[in-house]
């Protein structure tokens, strides 16, 4: 194979197309298998909200009085450098802090995965009313023997 030598790293190169501030040797680092740490959505949202809607869940578990709120305020907060870390406090009428939930990693981040469990379970909730329990169970098995199928034809079939 030929080509341009920086095809990628030059400054016309792909990564300045689709990005900014590319790591050029995280890149070239063979030791770096991004593919092994993925990031799953566990929530039908925007991922960028995934902290705060865990940190509210669990003052929700916590008996936290939720539904007394007249006021939500979203407030940028420099100490959390990554956009999935979130903190929520609570405060009473007075503006004294009465709850909070600190959520530094979503279920789902590299930081926090989800568990091979949590990913079929989540298969399962997304799909069970359009496919039949048996036939669900035995898709979910050829996806985890997916190297040893001879084509990937049948994927599609599911949502057929």
């Amino acid at each position: 194979m030929s080509g341009p030598e920086h095809i990628l790293e030059s400054k016309v190169g792909y990564y300045a197309t689709v990005s900014t501030g590319i790591d050029c040797n995280a890149v070239r680092d063979r030791d770096l298998w991004c593919l092994a740490r993925p990031k799953r959505k566990m929530h039908a949202c925007c991922a960028f909200i995934h902290s705060s809607v865990e940190a509210m869940a669990r003052l929700r578990r916590d008996r936290a009085p939720l539904a007394d709120a007249h006021e939500i305020r979203i407030v940028a907060d420099p100490a959390l450098p990554h956009y999935y870390q979130a903190i929520v406090t609570l405060h009473d009428k007075t503006g004294a802090e009465t709850h909070r939930a600190v959520n530094r990693a979503p279920k789902g981040s590299p930081e926090n995965p989800m568990s091979d469990d949590e990913v079929r379970d989540k298969f399962r909730r997304l799909t069970r009313d359009k496919v039949d329990g048996s036939m669900l169970e035995r898709y979910i098995a050829r996806m985890e023997r997916l190297e040893d199928e001879p084509d990937t034809d049948w994927i599609a079939s599911l949502s057929a």
